[in-house]
């Protein structure tokens, strides 16, 4: 951790147990594994630039505000400066509980002198906060002290001291509204053209003729004059920066930051609470019956994939007509089965994991809660359509976290409306390219506009259409407003038992027909849909949904190893009337007739006119490969392809030819031309086939997040070692160890300075030797401590106990 970082440790030192756990409940980077073992590796996790950004992009409008305002004010500012910044009082409420946030996220908090302290990373991290250039400071710096005083000569300012009094000296004057408001005023013609862009619009522009430093008798053109006088500064080329405190000056003493620590009000409609529910409970209900029937399709039958990767068109549509839904459904439940783990893209198809099969037969409730979390967790949009055409499902595409956070704004933004009321579903349904401009007028996108402030406008807005939709497909959002699924999610509550109420209104039985239909008076559950599925075909759905028994469908059945018995059993339990005459009729008839012809798969055909020969190939040992059966006195059946064949019956002795279907010889004369060529046998090690990320569901070795808790009453209990340079780690070695062990530990003190992964071969008690892989390894006292993936927890070795170290190719 760099030196000017230590406040950050230092803060999160002096927190309570309760506090820090709280932080690492806001900050879930810090749970997962390997988790930090003392504070300083909790701050360095927390304090990268990647996690910075990422945990801002969660925050609201008001805290992303401050945070800018912060950056644009002095190192060390205190509450009462940023509350004068912002135009609000010291003691404002909303102030208050936004730097209240800003703590528990760990991004700004206030120390024993009242000044707001940051980590290094997150207040660099702003490249231009609230459109301010760098300071001052950062551009004499570059200067020597000659070239700072003449400035400070310019502006009749004191020549006493150093480079660091003078610089301080400057920036206070160009910090001042009156001083520089002054300094413009006596300008040439035009500054103030030239200097309004770089104060309002962006700190870097264009300006022809800038230098790095011109005399104060230089030419009276605007650019250089304003060079001369340090409002603009060469940044490339002829391109110019002004100074932070030159452009807050020429704003005025008016001027303050937005702060906006209220949402935009939302015009809202009248939505009765129980209808929501009943509305998602029917969408629930159904999505879930499809996510069956699609999962028993990839079960069954691979679906098809394109040259690129993912699902195409054509496929989706012959799966939509297949089940009988539209194809954004199949779309949806595509990309939630695959972050699911229930399906993957392997060997060219999408397959079932074997992480599907317990889930087919696990609770509906508990199997609806996975589909939820899987989408509500999900990286991509499935019907997010950017420019150009659509792409197929599951493929690779640019979505990223804006999606996810879209996502999770709009349904908190929904669940945080008055209790009874939503908003007009017409404003959920906008087109693809972005909503209607609604959000300005008192719509939904000014609200999750307003949750997600680090995202473009227009980004936001064009995925707020296709979360609404993939909402209210799977049941979390109805009639334009939460439902208790979508609440669940938003609050992390119990999405198990709240499924469970959704999906008990769907029907369990249906009517059995005379007349070979199923008629069922509802939404049906996903093991009645299971069942109909296999043995009917769907004709129509809504208030009512009816199958149709056939002879084709129930052989079916039978095609997929279904027995006689089984399906009457399975036809019973689902039959509200009992199980009519003619339709146990049907199932006993096909059943009767299933197998009456078998079709044998036969790889390739041995044929020859001298039955005696056939006979021998038939009972010699060495063609025992070939799995030979015969077909006719004449022709033998093989197992193994025609070139295997031809090369076993070659090493055997025998003189075999290729033939075609006719029986003809298909070797060519030597003196016959070849078209096209030899053809190449493709190598199928160098074209693997796409596979899908791994998930969750499929790693072996994955472990669930640490509780935030007992991570903090570690983190309490675990001192923070001394951090040690490369000789004083090898000193502590050889201390321990020994100098004769010095070739065997080589590289040790490198690695454990610096984090780096090793494999470290320790002998044990009883004098037998393993191996460890062990990462984040650092060394406390007599003993090498380090993250063991295999154990998914921390691994101490006893220094005299190891006998070779090794880097770590992961």
């Amino acid at each position: 951790m760099p030196d000017d970082d230590q406040v950050l440790l230092h803060w999160l030192e002096s927190l309570p147990e309760e506090a820090l756990a709280r932080l690492l409940a806001a900050r879930p980077e810090s749970l997962e594994p390997p988790w930090p073992r003392h504070l300083r590796a909790l701050a360095e996790r927390i304090g990268e630039p990647e996690a910075v950004t990422m945990t801002v992009r969660r925050l609201p409008t008001p805290a992303v505000q401050v945070l800018r305002a912060l950056a644009a004010l002095p190192v060390g500012a205190t509450r009462e400066t940023l509350a004068s910044f912002l135009g609000l009082a010291q003691d404002d409420p909303d102030l208050a509980q936004t730097l209240a946030t800003l703590a528990e996220y760990g991004l700004a908090w206030a120390d024993e002198g009242d000044q707001l302290r940051q980590p290094r990373r997150a207040a660099a991290g702003w490249q231009h906060p609230l459109n301010l250039g760098r300071p001052l400071a950062a551009f004499l710096e570059n200067l020597n002290l000659g070239r700072v005083k003449e400035l400070a000569r310019t502006h009749n300012l004191s020549l006493h001291g150093g480079k660091h009094a003078l610089t301080e000296r400057l920036t206070a004057y160009l910090s001042s509204h009156d001083r520089v408001a002054g300094i413009v005023a006596t300008g040439p013609t035009g500054i103030e053209d030239l200097l309004r862009p770089f104060v309002w619009d962006q700190p870097i522009g264009a300006a022809l003729g800038i230098r790095s430093f011109a005399p104060p008798d230089g030419p009276a053109t605007p650019v250089r004059w304003a060079a001369d006088r340090g409002l603009l500064w060469h940044q490339d080329w002829d391109f110019a920066e002004m100074p932070r405190e030159v452009a807050l000056a020429l704003r005025g003493r008016d001027y303050h930051p937005p702060f906006d620590p209220r949402p935009p009000a939302v015009a809202t409609v009248a939505a009765d609470p129980e209808a929501v529910d009943q509305a998602a409970s029917v969408a629930a209900g159904h999505l879930f019956d499809r996510a069956c029937a699609l999962l028993d399709l990839a079960a069954r039958t691979p679906l098809a994939t394109v040259k690129t990767g993912g699902v195409g068109s054509r496929e989706i549509k012959r799966v939509a007509k297949l089940l009988c839904c539209a194809e954004d459904e199949i779309r949806v439940l595509l990309e939630v089965a695959f972050d699911a783990g229930l399906i993957g893209e392997l060997e060219g198809a999408v397959r079932a994991t074997p992480a599907c099969a317990g889930w087919m037969e696990g609770d509906p409730a508990q199997r609806y809660a996975t589909l939820a979390r899987a989408w509500w967790t999900s990286p991509r949009s499935a019907l997010w359509v950017p420019e150009g055409p659509r792409p197929a499902a599951l493929a690779d595409t640019v979505s990223g976290e804006a999606g996810v956070a879209v996502r999770r704004a709009l349904l908190a933004a929904l669940s945080r409306l008055p209790a009874g009321s939503g908003v007009d579903t017409a404003e959920l349904a906008g087109g693809p390219g972005g909503m209607d401009p609604v959000g300005e007028t008192g719509g939904i996108a000014g609200y999750v506009r307003w949750l997600c402030p680090a995202y473009p406008t227009d980004l936001v807005d064009g995925w707020i259409s296709s979360a609404a939709a993939e909402a209210q497909l799977l049941g979390a959002v109805a009639g334009g407003a939460v439902s208790t699924l979508g609440r669940a999610l938003v609050e992390d509550g119990d999405v198990v038992t709240t499924a469970r109420g959704l999906l008990t209104v769907t029907c369990r039985t249906a009517l059995l027909g005379a007349d070979l239909t199923a008629v069922v008076a509802g939404p049906p559950s996903a093991e009645l849909a299971r069942v109909l599925d296999r043995l009917a075909d769907r004709e129509s759905r809504g208030t009512a949904s009816i199958w149709r028994f056939s002879p084709a469908t129930v052989r079916s059945a039978f095609d997929e190893g279904f027995t006689e018995e089984r399906i009457l059993a399975d036809l019973a339990a689902i039959a509200a009337g009992g199980l009519p005459q003619p339709l146990e009729y049907l199932v006993k008839d096909v059943a009767r007739r299933h197998g009456e012809v078998g079709v044998t798969g036969v790889v390739c055909v041995i044929r020859g006119l001298d039955e005696p020969l056939l006979a021998e190939l038939l009972a010699h040992r060495k063609l025992a490969k070939l799995g030979l059966h015969p077909l006719a006195p004449t022709v033998l059946a093989s197992g193994l392809p025609p070139d295997q064949t031809l090369a076993l019956l070659r090493e055997a002795g025998y003189a075999p030819v290729p033939t075609g279907l006719d029986g003809v010889s298909t070797i060519r004369r030597a003196d016959q031309s070849r078209a096209g060529g030899a053809a190449r046998a493709e190598d199928a090690g160098q074209n693997p086939a796409k596979s899908a990320a791994p998930r969750p569901a499929e790693a072996g070795t994955a472990v669930a997040a640490l509780d935030p808790r007992v991570l903090a009453e570690r983190l309490r209990a675990t001192p923070v070692p001394v951090r040690m340079s490369e000789a004083e780690t090898w000193e502590v070695i050889a201390r321990h160890t020994g100098h004769q062990r010095g070739a065997a530990l080589s590289g040790l003190q490198y690695f454990a300075t610096y984090g780096v992964p090793v494999r470290v071969q320790e002998r044990l008690e009883d004098g037998t030797e393993t191996w460890w892989e062990l990462r984040s390894v650092e060394i406390v006292e007599d003993v090498l401590i380090g993250w063991c993936p295999e154990l998914q927890d921390y691994r101490q070795v006893r220094l005299d106990s190891i006998a070779l170290v090794r880097q770590h190719w992961s």
